[in-house]
């Protein structure tokens, strides 16, 4: 690789940090308090919360490995654009780089 240095090397390293973080999340447990409430209201409203949460959660998780897969396409777009305009210069100057 030539023209982008480390770029690509970053974007798949911040991509398999998103990754990392979701799989950390989804091996997280809700341990809510638990009890008894002193009323039907109170639990089944407080049941809905956490069922609320657990699908925000999801969806967060869902959202930050599409960017994930967003960032592992645009590195191997850089590391393609890369060799295609290598291959370009190299066929223009056939003497190789100019010092």
């Amino acid at each position: 690789m030539s023209g982008f240095g480390a770029v690509p090397d970053e974007l798949r390293r911040a991509a398999g940090q998103i990754g990392d973080v979701g799989d950390r999340t989804a091996g997280m447990v809700w341990c809510g308090p638990s009890g008894e409430y002193g009323h039907a209201g109170v639990a089944g409203a407080w049941e809905s919360f956490i069922e609320e949460m657990r699908a925000h959660v999801q969806r967060l998780r869902q959202e930050a490995e599409e960017h994930a897969i967003g960032l592992r396409a645009a590195a191997t777009s850089y590391v393609d654009v890369d060799g295609e305009r290598a291959d370009v210069f190299g066929r223009l100057n056939p003497h190789g780089p100019v010092s």
